[in-house]
C-alpha cells in the first residue's frame, strides 16, 4: 500500500508541531513526511505500523519516527472511549542547517540518524519522557522548545 504524503505546516510563528491528538478512534491513515516524529500515547490500544513493522501498542508507547518513513497507530476498533497522544513533528534544520553539527548535540544527531527505521522507547528512558512530554503542547515559545530539548537530550 502507497503512503500519503502529509503536509506539515508549523504555523503561527512556530518552528516545529507539538500538539494533543484526541478522538474516538485513531483509525488507519498509512502516510509518511520529510519531518521527524516524536509520538506518546497517553490513551489507546491497537496496532502500530512503522516501515515493515507491525507491533501492538499501548499507554505509553513511545516512538521516534525517522523523515519519509510510512507509519501509523490503528486503535483497537472494540476499544471505547477516548483516544489520546501526544505528539511533535519537526524537521532536522528546524533550528537551523549547522545547529545538529555544534558539539552538544551529537548525542541528538545520533539519535535521529537511528531513527530512520523508527525507535520505540520503553524504560526509565520512556518514563521519563512521558513525564516531561506530557503537557508540552500547553507550552509556549522558548518553553516549548527548551522542552523539545530536554526530550531528545532524554532518549
Amino acid at each position: 500500500m502507497k503512503a500519503r504524503i502529509e503536509r506539515v505546516s508549523p504555523g503561527g510563528g512556530d518552528s516545529f508541531i507539538c500538539r494533543r491528538r484526541i478522538d474516538p478512534r485513531f483509525g488507519f491513515n498509512w502516510h509518511l513526511h520529510p519531518e521527524i516524529e516524536l509520538t506518546l500515547i497517553l490513551h489507546s490500544r491497537g496496532r502500530r505500523f512503522v516501515g515493515d513493522s507491525i507491533e501492538p501498542y499501548e499507554e505509553g508507547d513511545l516512538v521516534l519516527v525517522g523523515p519519509n518513513l510510512p507509519h501509523t497507530w490503528d486503535s483497537d476498533p472494540h476499544r471505547r472511549g477516548r483516544h489520546e497522544a501526544v505528539f511533535c513533528q519537526f524537521s532536522e534544520s528546524f533550528l537551523g542547517a549547522d545547529f545538529l553539527r555544534a558539539p552538544e548535540m551529537a548525542a541528538a544527531r545520533r539519535l535521529l540518524e537511528r531513527s530512520s527505521l523508527g525507535l520505540k522507547f520503553s524504560g526509565k528512558t520512556q518514563k521519563a519522557v512521558v513525564r516531561r512530554m506530557d503537557g508540552m503542547d500547553r507550552l509556549q515559545g522558548l518553553a516549548r522548545l527548551a522542552a523539545l530539548l530536554e526530550v531528545l537530550d532524554l532518549l
